[in-house]
């Protein structure tokens, strides 16, 4: 088995880096499954989409630690204060032994999903998961050997009180119990065979296993027998901490947790400030306990779960569209009328919704005091003074309005149902009808002027103006697929995108129009071009596409949320923002030197592959951190190379990476590898990794 590399494309830049980050919700808004503590202060949490978070102040503030891993994270485990094991989707584990400076990903031999992971002591620890799966490890996590569980059950959470005593829950009610360190499992189902996702034990004796509405179930004689209790809720179990044999939390759905002071004999209900979340674990030190779940959410208690405090912050609702005036001055809209504000680049969002109800779905901001707002039943709303104040406009259509744009704050347009087009020349005091004569969908326009407007629907339409809107002339635009977003860089060059992964670009304004090759079927819903050569595109499942070159080639970039994207926007080339399902904002920032050229100490490596997966072309991206001021730093003993999951090199691109970093003094450096893979590379999946010296990343590649 062997991948063919039949050409290897270097191309080395030295620039400040770039990449997107959380602006909302904060700290990040992913679904967070796990949290483990190292010491008093010191906590991990992990979650989706690859997503590390480290706080060392007991959880108040949080920064993440994980670049470019896509893979959902489920289960955490702290070995030492410098230790810490993760594991998740299609077999991945990540490890740290530097406290969480650089995490490396380690080959377990398996795409089963992960789903926990438990260490006895500093070396022996075992994950479970899909199909009946566990795994041991006695160096640390370092390597992994297979154990036989004799099930084929979702083995969905698992707890080690010692390094002998083991237990594993289960789909259908199964619990899996070791007494010579998984050397052999017996299992048992549990009453009414409930999905259990959760299981924790208080020392060696005192036991609880959790699931699928409020299922509850104790042992206090090591496991020999376990007996079921009431929770009294209704609700699904996913997690559980035992602070003694008698104090207990579970994490639940539906923004509920539970507690017992007495072992479990009663069960007490708590609904938190969160309600209607999913709770998927729950964990604690002293009298500190943090509970984690879905969207982010992050509860904490400082007094033995008294009272509890939000430490997220944020709109959870779809922002649906994102428009800035200026770098500072921006405004996000979206799911059920909210509206978020920020006059500080991203650094803060104040809601500001307008209390109508009616979902927004596009947006224009054309100063820093004026902006529009358009959504269900025709609903225009306005502000003129910096969003102190949104009103509704006057609109005599019920149409659903999907985009507005503008020419001047006085003179602007906006598209929906059934083919309407309003019109204002008076800041929206008066709108009045277009006629284009269509009754499709319309979703989206460019005002490039206030002459030239172009509007893009469903079926492939598009309408070009040259008058203002006085009349509308359709364009072969030669696809049937939905058009969702156009962008022209000149009344004469443009791009539209929509479903099935469709890029049109036209350079005589519409008379003719090409497809770009995107290599993806994902719908695309938005698009902005800061630059002709610099595009981006963004659409379902945090698909986002980026061209340097005018839309010739797109490449798949990696960003931290799991979520559909529907807008983006880019205020000057250097800070670009993109918004979408569950209150997402991601704001992309550059890192620049400062004038007397001070850079911060080498902190980290990077790699990324896109895409991924791949069918024949893909191309690895390696970013370094900037070094010590006038420090010069070598490759020499770099290493790059694709391998097997059983680490065995399959493609060693080590000379063609140090011949492309060489040296550098101070600067950081971003290295894309573009290479492509022969038509006899077996399908499966791959481990690309790179390192210098102690620095080290790594993730996995999917070939199909």
């Amino acid at each position: 088995m062997r991948i063919l590399a039949l050409m290897v494309v270097l191309s080395l830049s030295m620039h400040a880096q770039t990449s997107w980050n959380w602006s909302n919700p904060q700290p990040q808004g992913n679904q967070l499954s796990a949290v483990a503590w190292a010491a008093p202060d010191d906590v991990w949490a992990v979650g989706n989409n690859g997503t590390v978070l480290h706080s060392l102040d007991g959880g108040i503030s949080w920064r993440g630690e994980m670049y470019a891993l896509t893979d959902n994270l489920l289960g955490i485990a702290v070995l030492d204060a410098q230790t810490a094991v993760a594991v998740g989707d299609n077999g991945t584990c990540i490890r740290t032994t530097n406290h969480g400076a650089e995490w490396i990903e380690m080959a377990t031999g398996t795409l089963e999903g992960l789903n926990g992971v438990a260490f006895s002591d500093a070396m022996n620890g075992w994950a479970c998961g899909d199909n009946g799966i566990i795994l041991y490890s006695s160096d640390g996590g370092a390597s992994w050997v297979r154990q036989s569980s004799g099930s084929s059950a979702s083995l969905n959470a698992i707890a080690f009180p010692n390094s002998s005593d083991g237990f594993v829950a289960g789909s259908a009610g199964t619990l899996l119990r070791t007494s010579d360190g998984g050397r052999s499992w017996t299992g048992k189902t549990m009453s009414g065979s409930p999905d259990l996702f959760a299981v924790c034990f208080a020392g060696p004796s005192a036991g609880w296993a959790g699931g699928t509405n409020g299922a509850m179930f104790s042992t206090v004689n090591g496991g020999l027998r376990w007996d079921q209790q009431s929770s009294g809720l209704a609700r699904n179990v996913n997690g559980l901490f035992a602070a003694d044999a008698a104090n207990v939390w579970a994490a639940c759905d539906g923004g509920y947790l539970l507690r017992t002071t007495n072992g479990g004999a009663a069960w007490s209900p708590f609904l938190t400030s969160v309600k209607d979340e999913v709770f998927e674990a729950l964990s604690g030190r002293g009298s500190t306990l943090l509970a984690v779940g879905d969207i982010g959410h992050i509860l904490r208690s400082t007094d033995n779960g008294a009272a509890w405090t939000s430490l997220s912050r944020g709109t959870r609702k779809s922002v649906n569209w994102i428009s800035f005036a200026d770098p500072a001055t921006g405004w996000g809209m979206g799911e059920d009328g909210v509206i978020v504000h920020s006059t500080d680049g991203g650094a803060s969002w104040m809601e500001e919704t307008a209390k109508l109800g009616n979902s927004l779905f596009g947006g224009k901001a054309a100063s820093r005091d004026k902006a529009w707002a358009v959504g269900e039943s025709g609903v225009i709303l306005s502000t003129s003074n910096a969003g102190l104040l949104w009103t509704q406009q006057t609109n005599a259509f019920s149409n659903i309005l999907l985009a507005v744009d503008c020419a001047t704050d006085r003179e602007a347009w906006t598209v929906g149902e059934l083919g309407i087009v309003l019109h204002t020349t008076d800041g929206g005091d008066s709108w009045s009808r277009q006629a284009t004569g269509r009754q499709e969908m319309l979703f989206g326009l460019h005002v490039v002027d206030a002459r030239t407007i172009i509007v893009v629907g469903e079926s492939g339409l598009i309408l070009r103006s040259n008058d203002g809107g006085g009349s509308w002339q359709p364009q072969a635009s030669g696809t049937d697929e939905a058009l969702y977003w156009t962008r022209f860089v000149t009344t004469l060059e443009g791009w539209a995108v929509g479903d099935n992964g469709t890029i049109i670009h036209t350079t005589n304004g519409g008379t003719n129009w090409s497809r770009q090759t995107t290599g993806i079927a994902t719908s695309l819903y938005a698009f902005s071009a800061p630059s002709r050569s610099s595009l981006w595109a963004a659409g379902d499942g945090s698909t986002l596409l980026h061209s340097t070159d005018a839309g010739s080639t797109w490449v798949r970039e990696y960003v931290p949320s799991a979520y559909n994207l529907y807008c983006l926007d880019f205020p000057d080339p250097q800070q670009g923002w993109l918004s979408g399902d569950f209150g997402t904002i991601l704001r992309y920032g550059v890192t620049t030197t400062n004038v007397e050229g001070v850079q911060p100490a080498p902190s980290a490596i990077s790699l990324s592959v896109y895409p991924n997966p791949a069918a024949s072309d893909a191309a690895l991206r390696i970013r370094i951190d900037a070094g010590q001021p006038g420090t010069e730093q070598n490759a020499e003993h770099a290493v790059l190379r694709i391998t097997d999951m059983r680490g065995r090199t399959v493609l060693d691109l080590s000379d063609a990476f140090k011949a492309a970093v060489g040296a550098w003094r101070g600067a950081a450096i971003d290295v894309t590898i573009p290479f492509r893979l022969g038509a006899r590379a077996a399908r499966g999946v791959y481990r690309c990794e790179v390192s210098i010296g102690s620095r080290r990343s790594g993730m996995k590649l999917l070939l199909r």
